[in-house]
């Protein structure tokens, strides 16, 4: 099977379904956090704690598909920068996920939402392992279809290269494929970019530069570990995107 690449501004789910049911989607929602508690996951690597959620349609009832193909698919929803898993799109997607009987995995990064670490320690290694940790997690009996918003987005496709044997297909919402050489380049100054490229001059206090965005409430610290680290996955660079778009998938 050809990978989809679908590289959406936005993406939008209803919960029709189980909102008429029961009278709104708020219910809906609560219902399904209720139903589908967080769980945490640490691997081989105690030091880190990522929290997750999985559903699977058996959990809730749903609509009690007897799709075999379905059944064996699920959906991985991938955060975006600062993003939890209690987010809009996160929600909309699990709803979704109910409604048609699919199983939904939805986690944070470290330094994100309710797992372990500080966003200002992470680089893109980090992140990138944990969400390769939650594919190890559903193991090799599901199809895996990732969805990502921004960073995720960038993430999925990162893992798409990495890991063929469980990945069916990738959406992306509103990409940031390469976000961190994009920030270096287009928000860092001059004198900024300077103080990195020389690493004596680089101090703790210049170790990191606060960048805001009208995608974010605040300001986030970019620091030179996240820059560098992000340069190991560029995609848009050597036709990478072309080569993932005709890669064969199982």
């Amino acid at each position: 099977m050809k990978i989809s690449l679908l590289l959406l501004a936005f993406l939008r789910y209803g919960c029709t379904d189980v909102s008429s049911r029961q009278g709104s989607k708020s219910y809906c929602k609560t219902m399904l956090r209720e139903s589908n508690p967080v769980s945490f996951w640490t691997g081989i690597d105690c030091n880190k704690k990522l929290a997750f959620r999985h559903m699977k349609p058996h959990q809730l009832g749903g609509n009690k598909s007897h799709d075999v193909g379905r059944s064996n698919t699920t959906v991985m929803f991938v955060n975006g920068l600062l993003s939890s898993m209690d987010g809009t799109k996160c929600n909309a997607l699990q709803r979704y996920c109910y409604n048609n009987d699919v199983s939904f995995l939805c986690f944070d990064y470290r330094g994100h939402g309710q797992s372990s670490g500080h966003f200002i320690d992470c680089t893109m290694h980090d992140w990138i392992a944990d969400a390769s940790d939650m594919l190890d997690y559903i193991g090799q009996e599901s199809n895996v279809i990732l969805i990502g918003s921004s960073l995720g987005a960038w993430i999925s496709l990162v893992l798409a290269m990495q890991r063929p044997d469980v990945i069916t297909a990738v959406i992306g919402i509103g990409s940031a494929i390469d976000f961190t050489s994009d920030t270096y380049n287009a928000k860092l100054t001059d004198q900024q970019r300077k103080m990195w490229e020389n690493p004596v001059q680089t101090s703790s206090t210049s170790n990191a530069f606060e960048i805001s965005s009208p995608y974010l409430d605040n300001a986030y610290p970019f620091t030179r570990e996240l820059y560098q680290s992000g340069n190991d996955y560029l995609i848009c660079q050597d036709n990478q995107l072309s080569k993932i778009a005709h890669r064969d998938l199982r």
